[in-house]
């Protein structure tokens, strides 16, 4: 299977590594958890099923550090659909 970000997933990262590089003063950090985040959500070609069942539409979840990772299955690919981080309201 193949992974891929939705355009709101990528809109995503790129405020996360703003805040934590910019408002935080912390680039190395955004880095870094950007990778982990890139890394991470691969494991989901080789098992798609990993994440926990959101909804009955097929739509599951991870956790990375402390960022919740929505996706979908469909077809032979996991589409990231959003990404949040601590305190906001996913559900």
């Amino acid at each position: 299977m193949k992974v891929i970000f939705s355009a709101a997933a990528d809109r995503k990262l790129i405020e996360i590594y703003r805040y934590i590089a910019i408002e935080n003063h912390a680039p190395e950090s955004a880095e870094k958890l950007l990778a982990d985040i890139r890394k991470q959500v691969t494991i989901l070609a080789d098992m798609p099923k990993i994440g926990r069942v959101f909804t009955s539409e097929n739509i599951r979840f991870i956790v990375i550090r402390k960022h919740v990772i929505v996706y979908k299955i469909k077809g032979d690919t996991v589409i990231i659909t959003q990404i949040y981080g601590a305190g906001e309201n996913w559900r």
